[in-house]
């Protein structure tokens, strides 16, 4: 096993890598921090930022910080569910935002 400063197995991080990284210059470009070596860049992301996205899309392996983001994700859109209803009539739809502006322009800030 190779395991990390922090003590986290890091075996399987080769070959796994993230398009947001600079590797031409070492440095994240999520948190702007540098390091020796690409192989510690890409420990330091799968460590410290992908560790924050715990809650995996089990169809398109999509990360989520939050169990219920990752659940309204997976239901409206791989099941196409409208999961949220308008209270002032009949419109449905699958995001809450897109609610929240139906209800903005159409019965006002209700």
């Amino acid at each position: 096993k190779n395991i990390n400063d922090a003590g986290l197995n890091v075996s399987n991080i080769k070959g796994q890598s993230n398009p947001m990284l600079d590797k031409n210059n070492k440095k994240c470009s999520i948190c702007s921090r540098e390091f020796s070596s690409v192989y510690n860049l890409e420990v330091h992301y799968k460590t410290i930022h992908l560790s924050m996205r715990k809650f995996e899309c089990s169809v398109c392996h999509r990360r989520f910080e939050r169990r219920g983001t990752r659940d309204d994700h997976y239901n409206a859109t791989h099941l196409n569910k409208l999961n949220y209803q308008c209270t002032f009539c009949e419109f449905k739809c699958r995001w809450k935002d897109t609610l929240r502006r139906h209800i903005a322009r159409n019965h006002g800030d209700s």
